[in-house]
């Protein structure tokens, strides 16, 4: 408007003529930030919280025959990605206990799963 004041003051009401392309702005804009937003939202998956629920469940049954620092070892290092001596020193233990304990309570894990899937026995 400022480039243009020389025409735009001629007019019989500029300051009108200004408030209204100002506001012309401001909706086309508006309107391209409402429709980026709701074509956003129709790439986002829905959020499932029954999905949620079920996997936190089945992590809980999973874990729930482990002994509680194997368990809270895996917690700590596998679904929380700590490192094994930041899980040390969550858990008051060395570093090398961590790694141990999370090391047993896998393998009762992968024992259970054969278990379950009725795969034969190796040893």
């Amino acid at each position: 408007m400022w480039e243009r004041w020389d025409r735009v003051r001629s007019i019989e009401d500029p300051i009108a003529y200004v408030h209204a392309t100002a506001m012309n702005a401001f909706r086309r804009r508006s309107r391209r930030a409402a429709m980026a937003v709701r074509r956003t939202l129709r790439m986002t998956p829905p959020d499932d919280g029954i999905a949620l629920v079920e996997a936190h469940e089945v992590v809980v049954r999973l874990l729930a025959p482990l002994n509680p620092r194997e368990r809270a070892a895996i917690v700590l290092t596998d679904l929380l990605d700590h490192s094994s001596e930041e899980a040390a020193r969550t858990l008051g233990l060395r570093p090398g206990t961590v790694r141990s304990l999370a090391s047993r309570g896998r393998a009762a894990l992968r024992e259970r799963r054969k278990v379950e899937r009725g795969e034969p026995d190796e040893g």
